[in-house]
């Protein structure tokens, strides 16, 4: 019998699946731009990724011609890779969001941080799963916070779905949706509660995919 706690995760998890439905949130950014009109493209790039990527192409064509700096321009190919992943287009969201990487090197930033989640959640190869996996474990390795950390896990678990250990899924996604709830940070928890989901699902049993967790 399932102890209160983990019936409350269950219920939680269930709100969290109706509403991604309604807001679609399926392909949801997991950082947002300090800036509100990226962030509003970030937003409309869940909902509508046609118009939020018309949009960001007429502003990073403006801002190139501007000279804008480096991490504006690369918050617009933040927009563009996300708008692109929703289109399940993964090359193209790849390349969009490996340009403006290359404009802000710094790991730690928070515009290539999302850049790199968005990189990392289009890639299906084997070997570039892996490499990906790594990535993220040596960025987790070298220390970042509590918002990024829950980022991380959240790729992580994507990717480990993906390579069918929806058992190391689980724990990954699990762990940062009990971050997130602890954090109070409603947006972030409903994104990783519709990855989670996914993974119960796989798992077909949702009971054994909280235990797994240790959950309760």
């Amino acid at each position: 019998m399932l102890g209160l706690r983990r019936a409350g995760v269950i219920a939680r998890l269930l709100q969290i699946f109706s509403l991604l439905i309604t807001c679609g949130i399926a392909h949801a950014n997991c950082i947002f731009s300090p800036d509100p009109v990226i962030n509003r493209l970030q937003a409309l790039a869940m909902s509508n990724p046609n118009d939020a990527l018309a949009r960001a192409d007429k502003l990073l064509e403006a801002a190139t011609a501007a000279r804008a700096p480096a991490e504006k321009i690369a918050w617009m190919h933040a927009v563009r890779a996300q708008a692109y992943s929703a289109l399940e287009l993964d090359a193209e969201a790849r390349v969009a969001a490996i340009a403006g990487m290359k404009l802000v090197p710094d790991a730690y930033a928070p515009v290539h941080l999302a850049l790199f989640f968005i990189d990392a959640e289009n890639i299906y190869d084997a070997e570039g799963m892996a490499a990906a996996k790594r990535n993220v474990e040596a960025v987790r390795a070298r220390g970042v916070s509590s918002d990024a950390e829950r980022c991380l896990l959240l790729t992580l678990g994507t990717l480990q779905f993906r390579e069918n250990r929806a058992d190391q899924a689980v724990v990954s996604l699990t762990q940062a949706y009990q971050m997130s709830d602890r954090a109070g940070d409603r947006r972030q928890r409903m994104l990783v509660g519709s990855a989670l989901w996914k993974v119960m699902g796989g798992l077909g049993d949702y009971r054994q995919a909280l235990s797994l967790n240790g959950e309760g």
